[in-house]
């Protein structure tokens, strides 16, 4: 009996301590399953969005807040009238001797000069350093340098008289005195890109004019072309003439061309019929008659399509 005894009680024993053992133990804890996590999305990268026009926002003016350099007038040698000569420049806001920037080269009208672009003409602003700064801070457009030619190519830079058969024959000497004078000057003195897509040539009246015949006279230099309210291309320009010569090109079309002329300009015929060339000779060109007359007006808002589409 006492044996019996024992026995169960041994039995009890070990059910205890494996419950015991049981109870100590416990099962780990399963997590509860997650939803699979992507990488966070890494930031877009492009160009940085352009500031917002200000109220009241005038393209010619200077605006609050932005940056603008100083036109400055340059002397340089000419190789046609052996003479010391002027040019306005303009560098960009934050011009860095160490970064290179293409080049846009501005023409004046008659009885004006190389500071006409930068100054006043009849009493209205021009602003050509203001519209590009602008241009580029509120609409993307490429900082570049920008060089007013005085297109009076004489030697003491006057102007011949309206009446004077040198008149036409100053003004068009402007091709010649540009790429053999000015501009080897300005690529040895500014830190500048002088290939074919990185120069512009643009001009008002006469230095529509004379774009024109500039760019078509080397065209292996330049890579745009505006011409606003372009005078005639007749040898006497003080008249009614609407001629333009046929045009040719010589091999690639150039990047961008512009005419632009006042609705109520009486130079109108002479820009219809230099669209009407270009298109006989292939060259896409973007054609706008804006209400206006032969106009500051008209000129500068020219000039701010101009500078956003050159330099792409």
């Amino acid at each position: 009996m006492k044996k019996m005894l024992r026995t169960l009680a041994l039995a009890a024993l070990i059910l205890a301590l494996i419950f015991c053992l049981a109870a100590c133990k416990t099962d780990e804890e399963i997590a509860p399953e997650q939803p699979e996590q992507s990488e966070p999305a890494a930031p877009e990268q492009g160009e940085p969005e352009q500031p917002a026009y200000p109220e009241n926002y005038t393209f010619y003016l200077e605006q609050e807040g932005c940056s603008y350099s100083s036109p400055e007038r340059i002397t340089y040698r000419s190789q046609i009238t052996g003479t010391d000569r002027h040019a306005t420049i303009v560098l960009p806001a934050d011009y860095d001797e160490n970064v290179r920037y293409p080049v846009l080269y501005l023409l004046h009208g008659l009885s004006c000069d190389d500071t006409s672009w930068t100054g006043d003409i009849y009493g209205f602003p021009m602003n050509a350093h203001v519209i590009a700064q602008n241009a580029r801070r509120f609409d993307g457009a490429s900082a570049m340098i920008i060089v007013c030619v005085n297109s009076l190519i004489n030697a003491d830079e006057s102007q011949p008289s309206w009446s004077s058969p040198d008149l036409t024959a100053t003004y068009d000497l402007t091709g010649r005195e540009l790429i053999g004078s000015l501009m080897p000057y300005i690529n040895s003195a500014y830190s500048t890109l002088t290939d074919r897509a990185s120069t512009a040539v643009a001009g008002f009246s006469m230095g529509g004019r004379e774009a024109i015949l500039t760019a078509f006279a080397y065209q292996d230099v330049f890579g745009s072309v505006g011409a606003f309210s372009s005078a005639s291309f007749g040898d006497n320009v003080i008249s009614a003439s609407s001629y333009v010569p046929d045009l040719t090109l010589s091999g690639e079309p150039f990047d961008y061309v512009q005419i632009t002329c006042g609705s109520l300009d009486t130079l109108a015929p002479v820009s219809k019929n230099l669209a009407a060339k270009l298109q006989a000779a292939g060259q896409e060109a973007t054609y706008s008659t804006p209400l206006g007359m032969h106009s500051p007006t008209v000129w500068r808002t020219a000039l701010n399509d101009f500078v956003k589409n050159i330099f792409k």
